[in-house]
């Protein structure tokens, strides 16, 4: 199975959207990558959900490190 690109996501018919390489949650209806904070902020807040004693900043920040090793990303 292929990963999204941006955020790790398993690339199954639940989270494809129309880019080749993103999930629904990282490219917008044409399958443009958003931008990285919008991406981060939704990566934060999935960390967040499942490990609920983070902080805003916390989770922020595993959420760019985590995001540093994606395709998308680790240009930057």
């Amino acid at each position: 199975m292929n990963h999204c690109h941006s955020c790790g996501a398993p690339l199954d018919d639940k989270m494809k959207g129309v880019a080749e390489v993103y999930c629904r949650y990282c490219a917008d209806d044409k399958g443009k990558l958003l931008p990285r904070a919008q991406v981060q902020a939704g990566v934060s807040g999935w960390l967040k959900s499942w490990q609920p004693g983070l902080t805003e900043e916390q989770a922020d920040l595993r959420a760019a490190h985590y995001m540093s090793a994606m395709p998308a990303w680790a240009e930057e």
